[in-house]
């Protein structure tokens, strides 16, 4: 992973975070007027926290066990 990558991967994380706060407000005042939960915007949510959840845990595999420019044979 190059730098640029680590700085997008952490720059989209940095952008996830600022709007959860807010998504997690919108839950809450939904659930609070309607007496129910969201499901449209637990799945959208739950939709992007995998993704980015996805994101990391490869980064992190590819930090592991980095890829040998020589094959082995």
């Amino acid at each position: 992973m190059t730098t640029r990558e680590e700085f997008e991967l952490l720059g989209h994380l940095a952008t996830v975070n600022t709007g959860l706060g807010r998504a997690v407000q919108r839950i809450l005042q939904h659930q609070q007027d309607h007496g129910q939960l969201p499901a449209d915007e637990l799945r959208e949510l739950g939709s992007i926290l995998a993704e980015l959840g996805t994101r990391l845990t490869t980064a992190a595999d590819r930090i592991d066990r980095p890829v040998s420019d020589t094959p082995t044979l």
